[in-house]
């Protein structure tokens, strides 16, 4: 717990910075074109007080903020708690929001298995990661100083949906986005052309994919019995009840 809580902490502080802030804005933008649709009661994200406008996103009433770190300005309900133990009932969510969590943890597997286990049967979970086949990730490769977010785990988009098909969740629908390239603020605005050339041409590409998959549980279909051995005509009497005595007629 404390080396997440010191990586959230660090992970939060850099989505301040105008990398951050843009890439807030474009998973903003996702989210809102492609949740915005789900139907339920309660929604949940997983990550640092930053992200929580992405559940704004949503139109599920009931909104919740998971994160390790205390929550100063408290604008949405927000439950301080660690990833490991979701302190929710199982199958008791029907919308799960994970930006960024899986690259910052040390055991992303786990953490989305207890994700998984409390989305309800036909509830749906949302994975925002960054895209190692893309500019973004060679710059995770190139550059020498690793900070945040360098230091993160870009796990591969391939990785994650096998994860997903063992824990019974269908992928639904796979995109890429932000395909300008991670450079300071002077230079960002220049490379807004390649938006337009990634959306069209190298769409697996984006710095980040978002994968949108469903609890993939079958319902029961209840089977009528048919009852073919007739039950012996016998009376039956209340415990403790004395028993009618039979005479005999002469």
């Amino acid at each position: 717990m404390p080396k997440a809580y010191h990586t959230i902490t660090q992970w939060d502080h850099w989505l301040t910075s105008f990398l951050g802030q843009q890439l807030l804005q474009a998973e903003e933008r996702y989210l809102s074109e492609h949740i915005k649709s789900f139907n339920g009661s309660h929604a949940i994200l997983i990550g640092s007080p930053q992200q929580e406008n992405l559940l704004k996103t949503t139109t599920i009433q009931h909104k919740t903020l998971f994160s390790p770190m205390f929550h100063k300005h408290n604008l949405m309900p927000y439950i301080e708690t660690d990833f490991k133990e979701l302190p929710l009932f199982s199958g008791s969510v029907d919308l799960a929001i994970l930006p960024h969590v899986l690259e910052f943890v040390d055991n992303p597997h786990k953490i989305l298995t207890e994700v998984c286990r409390v989305i309800k049967p036909t509830g749906h979970i949302v994975i925002l990661n960054f895209n190692p086949a893309s500019l973004w990730g060679l710059k995770k490769l190139l550059i020498q100083e690793k900070k945040i977010p360098w230091t993160g785990s870009f796990l591969p988009a391939v990785t994650i949906k096998n994860w997903l098909t063992v824990l019974d969740f269908q992928l639904e629908k796979q995109n890429s986005f932000l395909f300008q390239p991670p450079v300071k603020e002077s230079l960002f605005p220049k490379f807004q052309f390649m938006e337009s050339i990634g959306r069209n041409i190298f769409k697996s590409f984006g710095g980040v994919y978002a994968m949108i998959a469903r609890a993939d549980v079958t319902p029961l279909t209840p089977i009528k019995l048919h009852w073919k051995q007739e039950l012996p005509n016998r009376q039956i009497f209340p415990a403790g009840l004395p028993r009618p005595t039979t005479r005999n007629t002469p």
